[in-house]
């Protein structure tokens, strides 16, 4: 991300605007603090704004990029939760100067991403490999290898467990945060906590208590809990329990 920022000068009386895909406010600190190194930010506005950065949000696709473009400024697309989403134009990380992507959202490995760019990278193009270990190099791409020639099955998966996800804990009073397009692949199952939990902050503790990754949607009645490929039904039913539980 630093090496897109730091491709744009920012001057002192405009900003880098934070665009979600739901709108909302959150945005993890990590985003906002490499924006720091290079200016100031602002959320969901794109007055005085010298550079865009476009977060599609928990997989879903920021819905008004042709909007956007019409600005006729710079963009960076975060894709670091939307590995395999597309729109209905594909061209999700492609609007974008440079386009950003994490590799643990998605595949079974602890580090590593990728920075795409739509032009040339004028002579840097090993800039991604530059200081990394070759042992730890050639980890990623034999994890990436294996993983994205089970991509097929991978996804299957994922959309089994969202959707039998949904199943239970619509059960439950909850329901999905947002609507799922034919060609998106949600990060996390996000759902509307319809008034039901009193105390979210007490609710993510109490997951997390009993090893169940989660957090909450701040600024919105929702959270959000795993639905990753390498889970099978009875961790969603022991989601379900745990959460009962409280």
């Amino acid at each position: 991300m630093d090496y897109a920022l730091g491709q744009f000068k920012i001057p002192n009386d405009q900003q880098v605007a934070i665009l979600t895909t739901s709108g909302n406010s959150y945005i993890s600190s990590c985003v906002t603090q490499s924006i720091e190194k290079f200016g100031t930010w602002t959320m969901n506005s794109v007055q005085n704004a010298a550079l865009l950065f476009v977060n599609h949000e928990f997989g879903y696709v920021y819905p008004k990029m042709a909007e956007l473009k019409k600005l006729a400024l710079p963009i960076i697309e975060d894709c670091c939760t939307t590995f395999f989403s597309q729109d209905d134009e594909q061209k999700v990380g492609k609007e974008g100067a440079y386009s950003i992507y994490s590799f643990p959202k998605f595949f079974n490995i602890q580090i590593g991403g990728l920075i795409v760019s739509q032009q040339e990278f004028e002579g840097n193009e090993q800039f991604l490999w530059e200081g990394m270990n070759k042992n730890i190099a050639s980890y990623i791409l034999r994890v990436l290898g294996f993983e994205l020639n089970n991509e097929r099955e991978l996804l299957l998966k994922r959309k089994e467990n969202f959707n039998y996800a949904v199943q239970c804990f619509g059960t439950l009073g909850f329901n999905p945060q947002f609507k799922t397009t034919q060609n998106e692949v949600p990060s996390v199952l996000m759902l509307k906590n319809n008034g039901i939990v009193k105390d979210l902050s007490l609710h993510k503790e109490w997951l997390n208590k009993h090893g169940i990754q989660n957090s909450v949607f701040y600024g919105e009645d929702a959270f959000f809990i795993p639905c990753h490929q390498n889970l099978n039904f009875s961790d969603i039913d022991y989601f379900v329990h745990v959460l009962k539980s409280l």
